[in-house]
């Protein structure tokens, strides 16, 4: 959705400003993961040819168990760090058994809140 494509962009946007080493990629299929997962964001670092960080955006309602699976995946192909970016209006912080195994697995996890007003808007 073009939400979720604005999420990507401004999350990405935020991570470079403080990320200076690193490659950071939207959307990249990488061999590691065989074409079964294409996490949203990652950040990949090009001396050890490794990602160490996957960003996920959750705008929609999904189950929680999606949400676990899609986790232990990265988990379970060695990435390093995972964090999760959910919908403020989604209520996702709501969801204490979400966050009761984030905590668990030590990823961490966000809110976006997007603005009433376009681009066009502010133009």
């Amino acid at each position: 959705s073009k939400k979720h494509l604005l999420a990507k962009a401004d999350l990405m946007k935020a991570l470079y400003q403080r990320r200076s080493k690193e490659i950071i990629v939207i959307d990249e299929d990488f061999k590691t993961f065989k074409g079964e997962r294409i996490p949203d964001i990652s950040v990949f670092d090009s001396t050890t040819n490794k990602i160490i960080e996957v960003h996920e955006i959750q705008l929609s309602q999904i189950a929680t168990e999606q949400i676990i699976e899609r986790n232990n995946f990265y988990i379970q192909n060695d990435v390093d760090s995972v964090t999760w970016w959910f919908d403020d209006a989604a209520k996702w912080h709501e969801n204490t058994t979400l966050k009761n195994y984030l905590f668990e697995k030590d990823c961490r996890y966000g809110l976006i809140t997007f603005r009433t007003s376009t681009v066009e808007d502010v133009i």
